[in-house]
């Protein structure tokens, strides 16, 4: 499962060796995404990360999956934006930013055709009404 949120991107995974445990390994492409589960669950990341840089993952944890379900359950819990990139951007700048806005993209690519076109007249719709907004006088004026 992949988990992405304002601290980061998290990618966790029951291993074969994990199975029946009750433990998942939690992988991140940045130390501040798996260092943020690590505070969560009161455990000093320096103790709990495994770096590595021979995986595309080089830094992970193992964490039960009771402790995994509830920091997922916090995130969602603690939502208080009604824009999560403009979030990120606040949270973890520009280039966070910008490679969540690619996986977006790649993302819409498997949204349905017809979809896409209400999408499409939706948009040129408000985009519409948004244009006639500035073309009415201004309520204060004498126009």
């Amino acid at each position: 499962m992949w988990l992405i949120n304002e601290h980061g991107f998290l990618s966790i995974v029951e291993k074969p060796e994990q199975e029946g445990t009750g433990m998942l390994t939690v992988r991140g492409r940045d130390g501040y995404s798996v260092a943020h589960l690590a505070r969560f669950l009161d455990k000093k990341p320096e103790k709990v990360i495994i770096k590595s840089s021979d995986t595309d993952y080089p830094f992970r944890m193992i964490a039960s999956k009771v402790d995994v379900a509830r920091y997922s359950t916090e995130l969602i819990l603690a939502i208080e934006y009604s824009n999560f990139k403009d979030r990120i951007t606040l949270a973890r700048g520009n280039v966070w930013h910008d490679a969540l806005m690619n996986v977006w993209s790649d993302l819409l690519a498997l949204t349905p055709p017809r979809v896409k076109t209400w999408q499409r007249k939706e948009r040129a719709g408000r985009r519409a009404r948004r244009d006639a907004q500035y073309d009415r006088p201004y309520a204060g004026s004498r126009r």
